[in-house]
């Protein structure tokens, strides 16, 4: 409790809305890096 998070922080996370209710129902992904060459 008391945690903030910011605006940028809730942009960065990956939230894919489903089209039923989108603001109850989502999946939250991973961000995968590009690979290092």
């Amino acid at each position: 409790a008391g945690i903030k998070v910011s605006d940028a922080e809730m942009d960065a996370i990956n939230i894919n809305r489903h089209q039923f209710h989108g603001d109850w129902n989502y999946t939250i992904s991973p961000i995968i890096p590009p690979p290092v060459r």
